[in-house]
Formats: C-alpha cells, sequence, structure tokens
C-alpha cells in the first residue's frame, strides 16, 4: 500500500469495507459541523489493513457545550440508529 502523508492527511488507496464506509459517514457529520475530532485504537489498526477481533471506532472529540450536542445529535439521527439515556 503506498501512502502518502501531508501537514493534515494521510493519504492512500484501498477498497472500503463497511466498517470504513460507517466512519466516513460519521466524521463527514462531525466535519460538516467544524467538530474537532481523532480516531484512536483500534479502528486506526483496521484501516491498514490488520485484523482485530473487535470492530468499532473510538473517538476523542473537543468539549462541546450542549447546545452544540444538541445540533450534533439531529444530525446524527438523520443517519444513524441512535440511543440516549434519560441523563
Amino acid at each position: 500500500m503506498e501512502i502518502r502523508y501531508s501537514d493534515k492527511e494521510i493519504i492512500f488507496e484501498k477498497n472500503l469495507n463497511d466498517l470504513d464506509r460507517f466512519t466516513m459517514n460519521f466524521t463527514s457529520i462531525l466535519n460538516k459541523l467544524k467538530i474537532n475530532y481523532v480516531i484512536v485504537s483500534g479502528y486506526v489498526s483496521i484501516l491498514f489493513g490488520r485484523n482485530r477481533g473487535s470492530e468499532d471506532i473510538d473517538l476523542i472529540v473537543d468539549k462541546i457545550i450542549f447546545e452544540r450536542f444538541k445540533e450534533l445529535w439531529q444530525e446524527l439521527k438523520k443517519e444513524f440508529e441512535c440511543a440516549i439515556t434519560e441523563n
């Protein structure tokens, strides 16, 4: 796999799987709302071709005020099945 780096990106080509598409759809909403995030942990290994026992995506997101969270939630509900507790 040929990998190119820039100041803000790692660029490479791969055949996308369902987890890749899910990640891209989810992060496109964060990008649209200009919410800073970083993808960490297992998915990074999966992205670069490693097999993992679990296929989940861990994100660290900038702290946001509740109004921004509500805006994010409204956007996520359009594309994803979401659950939230009473609290």
